[in-house]
Protein backbone atom coordinates (compact mmCIF):
# COMPACT_ATOMS: atom_id res chain seq x y z
CA UNK A 1 0.00 0.00 0.00
CA UNK A 2 3.05 2.27 0.44
CA UNK A 3 4.57 1.51 -2.99
CA UNK A 4 5.44 4.78 -4.93
CA UNK A 5 3.01 5.13 -7.74
CA UNK A 6 -0.40 3.91 -5.74
CA UNK A 7 0.92 6.57 -3.06
CA UNK A 8 1.24 9.38 -6.13
CA UNK A 9 -2.36 8.23 -7.27
CA UNK A 10 -4.07 8.42 -4.07
CA UNK A 11 -2.11 11.78 -3.47
CA UNK A 12 -3.23 13.27 -6.78
CA UNK A 13 -7.00 11.70 -6.49
CA UNK A 14 -7.21 13.34 -3.39
CA UNK A 15 -5.84 17.08 -4.59
CA UNK A 16 -8.12 16.86 -7.30
CA UNK A 17 -11.16 16.56 -5.13
CA UNK A 18 -9.93 19.63 -2.74
CA UNK A 19 -10.17 21.43 -5.55
CA UNK A 20 -13.52 20.57 -6.89
CA UNK A 21 -14.73 21.06 -3.27
CA UNK A 22 -13.35 24.51 -3.55
CA UNK A 23 -14.43 25.61 -6.86
CA UNK A 24 -17.91 24.14 -6.28
CA UNK A 25 -18.97 23.97 -3.18
CA UNK A 26 -22.23 23.66 -3.66
CA UNK A 27 -22.60 21.35 -6.00
CA UNK A 28 -20.33 19.44 -3.81
CA UNK A 29 -22.46 19.76 -0.99
CA UNK A 30 -25.45 18.54 -2.65
CA UNK A 31 -23.62 15.43 -5.23
CA UNK A 32 -20.69 14.50 -2.88
CA UNK A 33 -22.79 12.67 -0.05
CA UNK A 34 -24.42 10.30 -2.76
CA UNK A 35 -21.30 9.97 -4.74
CA UNK A 36 -19.49 8.79 -1.60
CA UNK A 37 -22.14 6.05 -0.40
CA UNK A 38 -22.24 4.71 -4.02
CA UNK A 39 -18.15 4.27 -3.43
CA UNK A 40 -18.66 2.55 0.05
CA UNK A 41 -21.36 0.48 -1.62
CA UNK A 42 -19.56 -1.10 -4.55
CA UNK A 43 -16.31 -1.90 -2.42
CA UNK A 44 -15.71 -5.54 -1.99
CA UNK A 45 -12.16 -6.25 -1.79
CA UNK A 46 -10.32 -5.78 1.35
CA UNK A 47 -7.52 -4.24 -0.80
CA UNK A 48 -10.30 -1.50 -1.99
CA UNK A 49 -11.51 -0.97 1.35
CA UNK A 50 -8.09 -0.49 2.83
CA UNK A 51 -7.38 2.00 0.52
CA UNK A 52 -11.08 3.49 1.29
CA UNK A 53 -10.43 3.83 5.12
CA UNK A 54 -7.66 6.39 4.74
CA UNK A 55 -10.07 8.50 2.32
CA UNK A 56 -12.57 8.45 4.69
CA UNK A 57 -10.14 10.36 6.53
CA UNK A 58 -7.53 11.83 4.84
CA UNK A 59 -7.36 14.67 3.80
CA UNK A 60 -9.39 15.72 6.51
CA UNK A 61 -10.50 19.00 4.76
CA UNK A 62 -13.06 16.13 2.85
CA UNK A 63 -15.27 15.56 5.52
CA UNK A 64 -16.13 12.05 4.46
CA UNK A 65 -15.82 10.47 7.45
CA UNK A 66 -19.20 12.75 9.12
CA UNK A 67 -20.42 12.01 5.70
CA UNK A 68 -20.88 8.09 6.41
CA UNK A 69 -23.46 6.36 8.17
CA UNK A 70 -23.24 4.34 11.26
CA UNK A 71 -23.65 1.10 9.39
CA UNK A 72 -21.04 2.31 7.06
CA UNK A 73 -18.72 3.63 9.94
CA UNK A 74 -19.04 0.28 11.72
CA UNK A 75 -17.89 -1.69 8.46
CA UNK A 76 -14.76 0.18 7.94
CA UNK A 77 -13.70 -0.13 11.85
CA UNK A 78 -14.49 -3.67 11.79
CA UNK A 79 -12.00 -4.14 8.92
CA UNK A 80 -9.48 -1.99 10.47
CA UNK A 81 -9.95 -4.12 13.80
CA UNK A 82 -9.63 -7.42 12.22
CA UNK A 83 -7.23 -6.17 9.24
CA UNK A 84 -4.84 -9.03 7.58
CA UNK A 85 -1.16 -9.58 8.86
CA UNK A 86 0.07 -7.98 5.40
CA UNK A 87 -2.08 -4.87 5.81
CA UNK A 88 -0.85 -3.89 9.09
CA UNK A 89 1.89 -1.61 8.11
CA UNK A 90 -1.56 0.41 6.71
CA UNK A 91 -2.31 1.11 10.11
CA UNK A 92 0.16 4.10 10.48
CA UNK A 93 -1.70 6.49 8.56
CA UNK A 94 -4.35 6.12 11.47
CA UNK A 95 -2.16 6.67 14.47
CA UNK A 96 -1.69 10.56 13.23
CA UNK A 97 -5.42 10.77 14.47
CA UNK A 98 -6.93 12.05 17.81
CA UNK A 99 -6.97 9.18 19.91
CA UNK A 100 -10.95 9.59 20.06
CA UNK A 101 -11.36 8.70 16.22
CA UNK A 102 -12.98 5.83 15.87
CA UNK A 103 -10.96 4.21 13.36
CA UNK A 104 -7.84 5.27 15.90
CA UNK A 105 -9.40 3.25 17.95
CA UNK A 106 -9.40 0.23 16.24
CA UNK A 107 -6.13 0.25 14.63
CA UNK A 108 -4.97 0.43 17.74
CA UNK A 109 -7.07 -2.85 18.80
CA UNK A 110 -5.12 -4.45 16.34
CA UNK A 111 -1.83 -3.62 16.97
CA UNK A 112 -2.74 -5.01 20.15
CA UNK A 113 -3.94 -8.10 19.43
CA UNK A 114 -0.91 -8.81 17.44
CA UNK A 115 1.75 -11.23 18.16
CA UNK A 116 5.59 -10.36 18.17
CA UNK A 117 6.19 -12.22 15.31
CA UNK A 118 3.65 -10.04 13.58
CA UNK A 119 4.69 -6.95 14.60
CA UNK A 120 8.25 -7.72 13.74
CA UNK A 121 7.48 -8.87 10.44
CA UNK A 122 5.81 -5.28 9.64
CA UNK A 123 7.65 -2.93 7.32
CA UNK A 124 6.90 0.47 9.05
CA UNK A 125 6.99 3.04 6.02
CA UNK A 126 8.80 6.23 8.16
CA UNK A 127 8.74 5.37 11.67
CA UNK A 128 7.61 2.77 13.48
CA UNK A 129 4.11 4.66 15.36
CA UNK A 130 4.81 5.10 19.29
CA UNK A 131 1.37 2.84 19.85
CA UNK A 132 3.36 0.06 17.93
CA UNK A 133 7.03 0.36 19.82
CA UNK A 134 4.50 0.18 23.28
CA UNK A 135 3.26 -3.32 22.67
CA UNK A 136 6.35 -4.39 21.27
CA UNK A 137 7.99 -3.33 24.61
CA UNK A 138 5.31 -4.92 26.58
CA UNK A 139 6.26 -8.73 25.03
CA UNK A 140 9.94 -7.62 26.00
CA UNK A 141 8.90 -7.09 29.74
CA UNK A 142 7.14 -10.09 29.35
CA UNK A 143 10.20 -12.06 28.52
CA UNK A 144 10.58 -15.81 30.55
CA UNK A 145 14.17 -16.17 29.47
CA UNK A 146 17.36 -15.00 28.79
CA UNK A 147 17.07 -16.01 25.22
CA UNK A 148 13.62 -14.52 24.52
CA UNK A 149 15.20 -11.37 26.14
CA UNK A 150 18.39 -10.91 24.01
CA UNK A 151 16.18 -11.99 20.82
CA UNK A 152 13.76 -9.35 21.61
CA UNK A 153 16.15 -6.82 23.03
CA UNK A 154 17.99 -7.30 19.55
CA UNK A 155 15.26 -6.47 17.67
CA UNK A 156 14.35 -3.47 19.95
CA UNK A 157 17.89 -1.94 19.10
CA UNK A 158 17.81 -2.55 16.04
CA UNK A 159 14.57 -0.11 15.39
CA UNK A 160 15.40 2.66 17.59
CA UNK A 161 16.98 4.28 14.50
CA UNK A 162 13.26 4.81 13.28
CA UNK A 163 11.87 5.82 16.69
CA UNK A 164 10.71 9.15 17.83
CA UNK A 165 10.99 10.23 21.48
CA UNK A 166 13.67 8.09 22.31
CA UNK A 167 14.47 8.97 25.83
CA UNK A 168 11.02 8.85 26.54
CA UNK A 169 11.24 4.89 25.58
CA UNK A 170 14.52 4.55 27.80
CA UNK A 171 12.69 5.10 31.38
CA UNK A 172 10.18 2.07 29.98
CA UNK A 173 13.37 0.06 28.94
CA UNK A 174 14.83 0.31 32.15
CA UNK A 175 12.15 0.09 34.35
CA UNK A 176 11.32 -3.29 32.19
CA UNK A 177 14.71 -4.60 33.24
CA UNK A 178 14.60 -3.22 36.81
CA UNK A 179 11.77 -5.73 36.86
CA UNK A 180 12.53 -8.94 34.96
CA UNK A 181 15.30 -10.56 36.39
CA UNK A 182 15.36 -12.04 32.82
CA UNK A 183 15.92 -9.06 30.54
CA UNK A 184 18.14 -7.51 33.35
CA UNK A 185 20.37 -10.20 33.57
CA UNK A 186 20.69 -10.76 29.72
CA UNK A 187 23.69 -10.18 27.68
CA UNK A 188 21.65 -7.82 25.12
CA UNK A 189 20.86 -5.23 27.88
CA UNK A 190 24.21 -3.82 27.75
CA UNK A 191 23.99 -3.39 23.84
CA UNK A 192 20.14 -1.77 24.10
CA UNK A 193 21.65 0.59 26.42
CA UNK A 194 24.63 1.66 24.75
CA UNK A 195 22.03 1.96 21.82
CA UNK A 196 20.38 4.56 23.44
CA UNK A 197 23.50 6.35 25.04
CA UNK A 198 24.50 6.76 20.87
CA UNK A 199 21.47 9.31 20.18
CA UNK A 200 22.87 12.30 20.82
CA UNK A 201 19.74 13.82 22.67
CA UNK A 202 20.46 11.04 25.61
CA UNK A 203 24.37 10.20 25.87
CA UNK A 204 26.09 7.49 27.95
CA UNK A 205 25.93 10.04 30.84
CA UNK A 206 22.35 10.43 30.45
CA UNK A 207 21.70 6.48 30.22
CA UNK A 208 24.02 5.50 33.26
CA UNK A 209 22.25 8.11 35.55
CA UNK A 210 18.88 6.46 34.99
CA UNK A 211 20.33 3.04 35.41
CA UNK A 212 21.45 3.91 39.14
CA UNK A 213 18.33 5.81 39.45
CA UNK A 214 16.75 2.42 38.94
CA UNK A 215 19.65 1.00 41.28
CA UNK A 216 20.69 -1.28 38.44
CA UNK A 217 24.08 -2.68 37.73
CA UNK A 218 24.77 -3.28 34.31
CA UNK A 219 28.26 -5.15 33.28
CA UNK A 220 30.11 -3.22 30.41
CA UNK A 221 28.05 -0.18 30.18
Amino acid sequence: MHAGTSGLRRSRASNSLIAMQTMHPELWAVHFPDVLRAVMGSILSEADLAVAARFFVYPKGLGAWELLSKVEKLRVCNFVRNAPVPMLEDLDDFFDLPNTHEIYKSALARIRAASFDELKAVAWSLFVPDEVFKEILKFYERSESFAVANEMGKYIRGQLGDVLGLKGFLDSIIQIAAKNDQVKFSSELVNLLRAFASDKSIGLDYVGSEVSNHKLTVDGL
